[in-house]
């Protein structure tokens, strides 16, 4: 069984991706970094079950940046993810 399958497919998917979306937009420690998006949260929120989808086993059309180039222009913060996956 893949991965997909066990996250509830692309309904379960989704909803895991709108709950870390909202966190990550409810939260003073990261929200501010989503101040100067260029798409809606809606939008971030279907780029965000995409990847995962894509992630997880499950072809799809996902055509975004991968996770370390999304978080490559928080490493001056210390909060980037980049050098800590190397």
């Amino acid at each position: 069984m893949l991965q997909y399958e066990k996250l509830g497919s692309t309904n379960g998917i989704k909803s895991i991706a709108n709950d870390i979306v909202k966190n990550h937009l409810n939260n003073p420690a990261i929200a501010p970094h989503f101040q100067n998006m260029e798409i809606t949260p809606d939008e971030l929120k279907h780029t965000a079950t995409m990847f995962f989808i894509a992630g997880t086993g499950r072809p799809n059309n996902y055509q975004g940046r991968d996770m370390l180039a999304t978080h490559k222009r928080h490493e001056y913060l210390g909060i980037g993810i980049y050098g800590r996956v190397r």
